[in-house]
């Protein structure tokens, strides 16, 4: 549709102009990835970098095999229209599918080939997350850490450790901690947060966040701010994609990364220690997805 194309693009020169020079793609992302190729020529003097993704199906069945890996990344660089890609991404393997070798090794041989030029993996469940830094085979993950799920904690230290970049998606909580949700609102059902943003779970989690937010004294207009800024605060992470329909709202996200706050780690715990008296993380699965 021709509409949503050109606000696409009004989103993609709003970021640029707004300094912003990392970029999240996938192939089941519709038209995605031929946005990147002509975003890339658009501004051919900036350094970009695009992360693109593969390996999960739109039913949600994974596929890691060699064949399929080798041409997702065939597909994307002819999508993208470039010579490699900046960073390729594995979409959530399992425990499993890191302890076969296939995976790793295919990484690897991508990179030998100087078809991608860092190899990356989201991760789905925290246990797959220390395989995969284990692989040896990886430079970053994507992970979901915001100030509402912090369960990815103790990863992020670990992957540090190991030299990876560290990629955080979701830093809004699907929205929630935009600041803008109301009990009232409603998502379409086409809008994916309308399948676990419903009912008694939605509320509880609004009340929840009312508590947290009235205990650290974030105001609901300082909340979008103070949640990027949050995440950033934090020296290990490389870089946040919150998702943005509209230009001002990249607006909003690139004047909070700019916004440094630095926290020591007893103000960290602290926060952590608020957050949990009123969201029971461990035992919390909406968050897994």
């Amino acid at each position: 549709n021709h509409r949503s194309l050109k606000i696409a693009t009004k989103v993609l020169d709003t970021a640029i102009e707004n300094g912003i020079t990392f970029f999240d793609t996938g192939e089941n992302y519709g038209s995605s990835e031929f946005q990147m190729g002509k975003l890339l020529k658009r501004y051919s003097a900036q350094k970009l970098v695009i992360a693109t993704k593969a390996g999960l199906r739109k039913n949600q069945s994974r596929n890691f095999t060699s064949k399929n890996l080798m041409s997702s990344v065939k597909a994307s660089i002819n999508r993208m229209n470039v010579d490699k890609l900046d960073i390729f991404q594995v979409n959530k393997p399992s425990v499993d599918d890191w302890q076969n070798s296939e995976l790793t090794d295919t990484l690897m041989e991508l990179k030998y080939r100087n078809k991608i030029n860092l190899a990356g993996a989201i991760i789905g469940d925290i246990e797959s997350g220390y395989k995969a830094i284990e692989s040896k085979a990886i430079d970053c993950i994507q992970i979901l850490y915001n100030l509402i799920y912090q369960e990815t904690d103790e990863l992020i230290t670990l992957a540090h450790k190991a030299g990876l970049g560290i990629i955080v998606r979701s830093p809004l909580n699907s929205g929630l901690l935009s600041g803008s949700y109301t009990p009232n609102t409603k998502f379409k059902r086409t809008d994916a947060r309308s399948k676990f943003f419903i009912g008694r779970i939605f509320q509880e989690r609004l009340t929840a966040l009312k508590h947290i937010q009235r205990e650290l004294e974030i105001k609901d207009a300082n909340l979008l701010s103070y949640a990027i800024s949050f995440i950033l605060s934090r020296p290990e992470i490389s870089t946040v994609i919150p998702a943005a329909s509209r230009p001002e709202q990249v607006v909003a996200y690139a004047l909070a990364a700019k916004r440094k706050i630095k926290l020591s780690p007893s103000e960290r715990a602290y926060i952590r220690q608020i957050v949990e008296k009123y969201i029971h993380l461990s035992s919390d699965k909406i968050q897994q997805t």
